[in-house]
């Protein structure tokens, strides 16, 4: 096992960003409910820091392509125009923060552009 030098948001949807999924149009699912979308939730890595302050500003400072990300999981259109601004970044999602990120896998980690 290897500690890697990075530290970890994990990202879960709020209300809001369940409402603007289940009124996606090209889904074939049924209304989903908030345990639903939050069984799966993303997970960025960050620069490793050494208090949250730092982690927290870093979030705030790429919160445009966190935001934008999370929404083009659940709609590939990329003319989705909504306010990603600080106070709706936060109504429509909760984080979870860690500074451990720990490798159990053995092998070299492969990395894919999007």
């Amino acid at each position: 096992m290897e500690l890697v030098k990075r530290g970890a948001l994990i990202v879960y949807a709020k209300e809001k960003m369940l409402d603007w999924v289940n009124q996606q149009d090209g889904f074939e699912h049924e209304q989903l409910s908030i345990e639903e979308i939050n069984t799966e939730p993303t997970v960025f890595l960050i620069p490793e820091y050494e208090d949250e302050e730092n982690a927290f500003l870093y979030i705030e400072e790429n919160k445009n392509t966190i935001f934008t990300n999370l929404l083009f999981e659940w709609n590939e259109n990329d003319k989705i125009n909504l306010d990603v601004s600080k106070e709706n970044f936060y109504d429509w999602f909760d984080f979870l923060i860690t500074p451990i990120v720990n490798d159990l896998v053995n092998t070299k980690i492969i990395k894919e552009t999007i």
